[in-house]
């Protein structure tokens, strides 16, 4: 059997060449693809293991947190620590964004949290060179693929905010990189409109 399979290869040598090196491609791309995935997998996880909260609480009929948008009021915080079992609560928000540098803007993810709040969605362990938010207004950390230092200024909306936090390893689920604010900053961000948009309003 192995002197007929010799024999074949001898007689067909390029086309048993082909067909290796097709069989090969193959499972190198099935290989790379599993990785892909695996990767995507721990991006997708890396948001929901920092925080480590057992319960979200979204808008009714909505797909949130990630997949869809979702409001409730952020007094919703004070009815749930009535509730039995539930040991704390707050409130978190989450938007796309873009921070300005002078190489062109960069797509980010934001997360707003209460900064006085018991839960902190920034992983100590993540934390390489700074601090966590300490105050309501003008702080942010980002991470180091932002290519931002300690101190350095970032205009967001109409406001500077001072860089005092880098973290390493912190994307979205959809791979986006993460920056940290307070709430009260996420929702004047969100909610705010821009000097064009006013103008437009009032015209018509």
């Amino acid at each position: 059997m192995i002197h007929l399979a010799k024999e074949d290869v001898r007689h067909t040598l390029g086309k048993f060449i082909v067909t290796a090196m097709g069989v090969g491609m193959l499972l190198g791309i099935v290989l790379i693809m599993m990785g892909v995935y695996r990767g995507m997998i721990v991006d997708a996880e890396v948001l929901l293991n920092d925080i480590n909260v057992d319960l979200w609480i979204v808008q009714q009929g909505t797909l949130g947190p990630f997949a869809e948008a979702s409001r409730v009021h952020d007094d919703l915080q004070y009815t749930m620590q009535s509730v039995r079992g539930i040991a704390k609560s707050s409130i978190i928000t989450f938007q796309n964004m873009q921070l300005p540098k002078k190489q062109g803007k960069i797509r980010v993810f934001a997360v707003g949290y209460d900064v006085f709040s018991t839960i902190n969605p920034i992983n100590p362990e993540r934390l390489i060179s700074g601090r966590a938010l300490k105050t309501d207004h003008y702080e942010i950390v980002v991470t180091d693929k932002t290519g931002f230092s300690l101190g350095d200024k970032v205009r967001l909306g109409r406001n500077m905010y001072t860089v005092v936090g880098i973290t390493h390893g912190t994307v979205s689920s959809g791979g986006d990189l993460l920056i940290f604010i307070s709430i009260k900053d996420a929702q004047e961000l969100q909610f705010s409109y821009s000097n064009k948009r006013i103008q437009t309003d009032r015209a018509r």
